[in-house]
């Protein structure tokens, strides 16, 4: 489980990459410009809204208190230090590849979420929803319409994020991916520290 893990967060970071191949930037900012502009019921921009917080700090310390609960403090410990391990990947990566976001490079761009400060490539809130979605799902081997909801919940978080105006699609795509592949890096880990 740990190797796919890994497998997912390394290609879903290497095919979001292929931003810099000057045919898929534009239509990654072609695709940005057709989800940000378009025009939505201001229902399903709330939703997205309302849906935010699940892709912040906040919600990763409630995905920490839930396994906390349900699991012990041990898989607790280790989501909480296997999320800062995906954190500092992230920061490494935004700021080693230092993309610039796209209110900053297109005109016209309608913010719907505040304006972050720092480079825009892989997305951080992307990347912690589907961390917690994975390591729930799998970790708790929850039924599949359980998990399919909590995948859902951070699709619907990653694509707010293009749609608030804070990232490319192609950011979103690798925060999804790096998130998912450290989840099932916990949920093997996690395993290792159960019970025979």
């Amino acid at each position: 489980m740990a190797l796919l893990g890994a497998g997912l967060a390394l290609a879903g970071v290497l095919t979001g990459l292929a931003w810099r191949i000057p045919a898929v930037e534009r239509l990654d900012r072609r695709l940005f410009a057709r989800i940000n502009e378009g025009q939505y019921s201001t229902a399903v921009d709330g939703l997205l809204r309302l849906l935010r917080p699940l892709g912040t700090s906040w919600g990763l310390l409630g995905g920490v208190l839930g396994i906390l609960l349900f699991q012990g403090w041990r898989e607790a410990a280790l989501l909480l230090a296997a999320a800062a391990l995906s954190g500092g990947v992230e920061r490494a990566l935004k700021l080693t590849v230092g993309r610039k976001r796209p209110f900053e490079t297109l005109p016209g761009v309608r913010m719907r979420v505040p304006a972050p400060t720092d480079p825009s490539f892989p997305s951080g809130d992307a990347s912690r929803a589907w961390y917690l979605a994975s390591a729930i799902a799998f970790g708790l081997a929850l039924p599949a319409c359980v998990a399919g909801v909590l995948f859902g919940l951070a699709s619907l978080v990653s694509y707010g994020r293009v749609r608030g105006g804070a990232h490319f699609p192609a950011d979103a795509w690798a925060g999804s991916w790096l998130g998912m592949g450290m989840g099932l890096i916990w949920v093997a880990l996690a395993g290792l520290l159960s019970p025979a």
